[in-house]
């Protein structure tokens, strides 16, 4: 059962997780390094932003910060640029 934000948090990570390791890992054949963050984590983040109706990253970063920092230790030091072109 989903009592607090850690446990929505955990619960949407391991739902995302799982995911990735049927659905990406099979066909990841990207040469070099990984990145410091795996694609769960990533494609984690902007869901619960989702989920807590903040639709950029930057607001969604500023919360985290503020009140769940442990739950998010590797989080970009400034938003992701958005993928939308010019207005």
């Amino acid at each position: 059962m989903i009592q607090s934000f850690a446990d929505l948090c955990t619960y949407v990570y391991v739902m995302i997780d799982d995911l990735c390791r049927i659905v990406i890992a099979p066909h990841d054949y990207r040469p070099g390094p990984r990145r410091a963050c795996s694609e769960s984590e990533i494609i984690t983040r902007p869901v619960l932003a989702e989920l807590l109706g903040l639709d950029d990253d930057g607001p969604f970063l500023a919360y985290v910060r503020r009140h769940h920092l442990a739950l998010f230790p590797r989080l970009p030091e400034r938003p992701a640029p958005t993928s939308a072109g010019p207005a």
